[in-house]
């Protein structure tokens, strides 16, 4: 029994090890790019390990990859600026509010991304032109409501 269980802890120990954070790193280095780690920008090339907060700068024709895990890296074009988040649950988040507030400051949404809706699957400008058909009819009913007691013109 006392074997059973040395086994069963050795199996969990390893399991255990195998689902540690990899560490994130700074791959794919291509030109000119720079990493701030809190001692100034530097000159970096190769494959580096990068932590939360250190900041990445590619020049005009430089590009880099921040890679978080086997199954989510984030790529920095020519000329960018990269903060590297605590975590790539984080990093997609962070991606994903960019991703909004670009589409809002450009004043609409990108092919295959559903801009804002006033219920799931219905535009938001569907639901005012709905609305100012509404408004219409209420004013020509209100207008037409107030005429009864008009006399008709030839008696």
């Amino acid at each position: 029994m006392r074997n059973l269980i040395n086994l069963f802890s050795l199996v969990l120990c390893v399991a255990l090890g195998a689902t540690v954070a990899q560490a994130t790193t700074l791959t794919d280095i291509s030109g000119e790019v720079r990493l701030n780690s809190g001692d100034g920008f530097k000159v970096v090339s190769g494959t580096v390990a990068v932590k939360p907060g250190d900041i990445v700068i590619t020049g005009p024709k430089a590009s880099a990859r921040i890679v978080y895990s086997a199954a989510y890296a984030i790529d920095v074009n020519p000329g960018r600026i990269k903060t590297v988040a605590d975590n790539a649950k984080q990093a997609k988040r962070l991606a994903q509010l960019r991703s909004t507030a670009m589409r809002q400051s450009a004043g609409g949404a990108p092919a295959g991304v559903p801009g804002p809706q006033c219920l799931p699957g219905i535009p938001l400008s569907t639901c005012l032109v709905g609305a100012g058909a509404v408004a219409i009819g209420a004013g020509i009913a209100i207008i037409a409501s107030n005429n009864k007691d008009d006399k008709p013109v030839s008696n």
